[in-house]
């Protein structure tokens, strides 16, 4: 055997060379640590069937959550309000914070319908643009059909049936060009058939409607029926679970209203609609009906009980999401193809749909303004309607291109999260949170859910983080009471001590942050706006890959939330996730809705959220 090695030099080089880059490419590849300067990160979500797969762990994660949550403020959902009392134990809580949208879509999300009063978001509406036989059923017109109209638009055969007794068409917003792809009665949804002679409005049930139309499939179905979907689901529903069915939709776009409920009620019946197979995966607050400017019977400021648009995907259905082992797929009838499975490709889409956002936004401050100057972050309730407030301009609509979460508690002191699992691993993980609070389960599931990320805590309020991290973990974790703030006051007179964000990186040795987590009250205008400046000018990309972000509008006016918030989108920030503060709402009744939560992703430069990196020399 030696002989051969000598007699043939060019192959044994040749069998060097392939046995070195095997073992490289199996050591890549591994679950154990990679080498920092590599820089190889798997995306771990890259198939249909993992995506929500892991969108079920997460969710089932967050009903683990949920249970702890009814524990710590009840015991029993019995003795759980609402909306509580500002009053201990902390941190304060309301209702929504029991039911995040914790599943995430697998495909993308896009918000179809004006922004504002009227717009609803929709998972993976590319799963139905060539679908010969797409169905979609609308209960609720109301005079107003821009959610309507832009599913005809975004799609090539999608065909709306529309139920509303209290107009007589669809509202001017369909063109005479894609009526043709619209049917309207003057029906209302009901958990019975009431269609007698005597019967007005006459109402119906959902399979009685389907059974006139011939459809035992509805692709998106769109319910706003103020406050009648807590009898109508559960009539509609129950049915389903007993005979253990799928349900005969997709997806659901739906407005709660929690006039008169309590929360055990609300409990029981959201449960029910888990049970069924539904999951939300986007919801947004009804902030309209908070502003203590808005007098209608839908925004009144002085009424107890909230309405949130929730948007649900179920998991038994044909189109949308994986069905369960215990059903099949009807693959000759729903046979699409998954248009965004390479993280560029969702990438570029997300950039199209943000694209076209901000088009809308335009609109928008035009039909309200016309000029940035003239439009009110919370106006009063008076034409041209539909009423909006200054979040309406804002929404959240870059799409995540992986799974989404919420780390940290639910309620106050939690965050949304990008792809969590692009960082799982990742030797070098930095992570940056400014505002601790007393309150540290954000950061302590941050070091629960990676293997090497080490987190930067600054806080000047508090002597260190919360009790929430664990002492086998605490390593991994390093704290200061300095201050975040746009220019550095440090010296011997400053009390507290404010550093810059550079100057911080520099005095750690680090040129790039992860994720960065800030909540300064009010201070991260001047603070972020004196920190992007420079990037946007050098045209560098910012030193950070996504940012968790609570915003103040205290003694704020549009036009200056609007200059502010376009210098994040031009240095490369775009919102991926928002929620407003219910808690500071909920106890400040009668005040408009002031503090909002948002999540940004990085889109510059080549930070591990949005590129698939490689070893270097390949």
């Amino acid at each position: 055997m030696a002989g051969i090695w000598q007699r043939h030099p060019r192959y044994t080089a040749f069998v060097t060379l392939g046995l070195m880059i095997t073992l490289y490419m199996l050591y890549s590849n591994t679950d154990g640590p990679v080498p920092a300067s590599s820089k190889v990160f798997i995306l771990q979500d890259s198939t249909l069937p993992s995506r929500v797969q892991r969108a079920h762990e997460i969710y089932d994660d967050m009903l683990k959550q949920r249970e702890g949550l009814i524990k710590k403020f009840g015991p029993k959902p019995k003795d759980i309000e609402l909306f509580p009392e500002n009053k201990a134990p902390w941190p304060p809580y309301t209702v929504w914070d029991f039911f995040p949208a914790a599943f995430t879509c697998p495909h993308e999300i896009q918000r179809l319908g004006a922004l504002g009063d009227g717009g609803k978001f929709v998972c993976g509406l590319s799963r139905v643009v060539e679908k010969p036989d797409c169905v979609v059923y609308s209960f609720g017109i109301n005079g107003e059909s821009s959610f309507e109209r832009e599913i005809l638009d975004k799609t090539d055969y999608c065909q709306i049936w529309g139920y509303d007794f209290s107009v007589k068409s669809f509202g001017p917003e369909i063109s005479r060009a894609l009526a043709h792809r619209t049917h309207f009665k003057a029906f209302g949804l009901a958990g019975s058939d009431k269609d007698g002679p005597r019967d007005h409005p006459k109402m119906y049930k959902l399979e009685t409607l389907m059974k006139q139309n011939g459809h035992d499939f509805i692709d998106i179905l769109k319910i706003d029926i103020e406050g009648w979907e807590f009898e109508t689901l559960t009539a509609l529903i129950k049915p389903y679970i007993q005979s253990r069915k799928p349900l005969p939709f997709g997806q659901l776009q739906l407005e709660i209203h929690l006039w008169n409920k309590s929360f055990e009620y609300f409990l029981g019946w959201w449960e029910m609609l888990e049970e069924a197979g539904l999951r939300a995966f986007w919801t947004e607050v009804n902030t309209c009906h908070n502003s203590n400017h808005v007098s209608s019977a839908d925004c009144l400021s002085n009424s107890p009980t909230w309405s949130t648009k929730t948007t649900t995907a179920m998991t038994t259905c044909r189109v949308f999401l994986l069905m369960p082992d215990s059903y099949t797929v009807d693959t000759k009838k729903h046979r699409f193809t998954m248009k965004d499975d390479s993280l560029a490709s969702r990438v570029e889409r997300s950039h199209w749909i943000y694209d076209n956002m901000l088009q809308q936004r335009a609109g928008l401050i035009r039909k309200f303004g016309p000029t940035p100057q003239k439009v009110q972050l919370f106006p009063e309730n008076r034409r041209p309607w539909p009423p909006y407030t200054v979040w309406d301009f804002f929404p959240a609509m870059f799409n995540c291109p992986h799974e989404m979460q919420r780390l940290g508690a639910l309620g106050d002191g939690g965050k949304w999260v990008c792809g969590l699992s692009r960082v799982e691993k990742k030797p070098d993980c930095i992570v940056y949170s400014f505002g601790i609070n007393k309150e540290s389960s954000f950061e302590r599931d941050v070091l629960a859910k990676t293997e090497h990320c080490t987190i930067y805590g600054y806080d000047f309020s508090v002597k260190s983080f919360g009790p929430e991290i664990m002492s086998n973990v605490s390593h991994r974790t390093h704290f200061k009471p300095y201050g975040l703030s746009g220019e550095n006051k440090h010296g011997p007179s400053d009390d507290p001590p404010m550093y810059t964000l550079p100057t911080l990186l520099k005095m750690n040795g680090h040129k790039y942050i992860d994720i960065l987590k800030v909540d300064v009250e009010s201070h991260e205008f001047d603070t972020l706006a004196r920190l992007i400046h420079h990037y946007i000018e050098s045209g560098e990309p910012l030193p950070f890959g996504q940012l968790q972000l609570e915003i103040h509008l205290w003694d704020k006016t549009f036009e200056h939330f609007l200059r502010w918030f376009e210098m994040l989108e031009d240095a490369g920030l775009r919102p991926f996730w928002t929620e407003p503060n219910l808690v500071f709402q909920n106890y400040n009744q009668y005040h408009t809705p002031d503090l909002a939560e948002y999540s940004f992703l990085n889109v510059k430069g080549d930070n591990v959220f949005i590129k698939d990196s490689s070893p270097r020399g390949l």
